[in-house]
């Protein structure tokens, strides 16, 4: 997957939320439903899930257990999980409880904070796209059963975010909450060390 979409994923965020009030961030369409910082929020703690064992196997103190090594499954459950968790916001899932977002309000930091997180992961995947970790296999960090490679875990954390992205511009949309003109959103702007 192009890692240039992380940095599109960051720019569209900065450029649709970059300046909301906490309030906006934090307004609903219904109870039931998160808030646009909740969808942040949720972005960030899902995807820092996964960063121990990333960090393991970029580090080489990843050991492979037997079940990453034999499980058959592991390339269907990938290919599975990138189709299930695409841009289709139409297709609800109820979030395993460790990638809840708070209930707490959301502070207008989550920007930066998501920007943060955007580059280190930015970073790591960068090096993890390198053909050497292509056949590198971790267990799921919410369910042991479930086994993906690298490529596979790179491309659901992406359209994960995509997802959830999505999903806050329409909350944005249906409480009819304007764009504000973004001062940091600057054409063709990158991360560091590009």
């Amino acid at each position: 997957m192009d890692l240039k979409i992380l940095l599109e994923i960051t720019q569209t965020v900065e450029s649709e939320f970059g300046e909301l009030s906490e309030e906006e961030l934090n307004k609903k369409t219904s109870a039931k439903e998160w808030s646009i910082g909740q969808c942040l929020d949720h972005i960030i703690i899902s995807s820092k899930t996964y960063l121990p064992i990333l960090m393991s196997i970029k580090n080489g103190t990843h050991r492979s257990t037997f079940w990453e090594t034999n499980n058959m499954l592991t390339d269907y459950t990938g290919r599975r999980m990138i189709s299930t968790l695409g841009t289709d916001t139409r297709k609800k899932f109820k979030a395993p409880r460790i990638f809840t977002p708070s209930k707490s309000t959301i502070k207008t930091d989550i920007i930066i904070k998501f920007r943060d997180h955007q580059e280190q992961l930015f970073e790591l995947f960068k090096i993890l796209s390198e053909e050497k970790y292509s056949e590198k296999v971790i267990t799921s960090p919410i369910a042991s059963l479930i086994t993906l490679n690298i490529k596979d875990v790179i491309s659901i954390i992406i359209v994960h975010e995509q997802r959830h992205v999505q999903q806050a511009i329409s909350i944005k949309n249906k409480l009819g909450i304007e764009s504000k003109k973004n001062p940091r959103d600057q054409p063709g702007e990158t991360y560091p060390n590009n």
